[in-house]
């Protein structure tokens, strides 16, 4: 049901601003999404803002440079909340911004490598503030999961898979619900 709801709401955004003018509509699919971070938070913003999430940094990046590149086959985009919230919250979103992205970035966007999704704390003043959840994966590696509905559990369970890590800061990792999810 998640994925449908992400998927429905992809769908009704990409509409929204093709019937608006916000978004021309090609006439052949992009290959890649945009590269830049205002291009990605337009697209994206929307899609997170219901989980209480907004963009913070984003980019299409040349993965053995780790430099923005309009050419560049993988996707890094990064969340943070709009209020503040706890480390078990951040624990129980994780797996509603992964469905809202998977597999939605790689049925979009053909020549798209791989892809990142990072939490990020509310409010930081930093320029690149600490990640405190990461989902980092490749193409391969994401069209072998079955995405459905999955949990906190099943996503963590992702980390032993060939093209998959999973990581998240100390803190959220010991809170109750990463905790009890993770199995320890």
């Amino acid at each position: 049901m998640i994925r449908n709801f992400a998927a429905a709401l992809a769908l009704a955004v990409l509409a929204v601003g093709a019937c608006s003018g916000g978004i021309s509509t090609p006439t052949e699919p992009a290959l890649l999404p945009p590269h830049e971070r205002d291009d990605l938070a337009a697209l994206f913003d929307p899609m997170v803002e219901s989980l209480g999430y907004q963009v913070t940094r984003a980019s299409l990046i040349d993965r053995s440079t780790y430099q923005v590149d309009a050419d560049g086959g993988h996707l890094a985009i990064y969340v943070a909340p709009t209020a503040d919230v706890s480390s078990d919250q951040f624990a129980m979103d994780f797996p509603l911004l992964t469905s809202v992205f998977l597999p939605f970035v790689f049925d979009q966007w053909p020549e798209l490598d791989s892809f990142d999704l990072c939490q990020e704390p509310f409010n930081s003043t930093d320029d690149t503030p600490p990640s405190l959840t990461v989902i980092d994966l490749t193409r391969d590696a994401a069209a072998a999961v079955a995405w459905g509905e999955l949990g906190l559990t099943e996503i963590i369970a992702l980390d032993s898979r060939q093209g998959i890590s999973i990581w998240a800061r100390m803190e959220v990792r010991n809170s109750a619900t990463w905790s009890e999810a993770a199995g320890l």
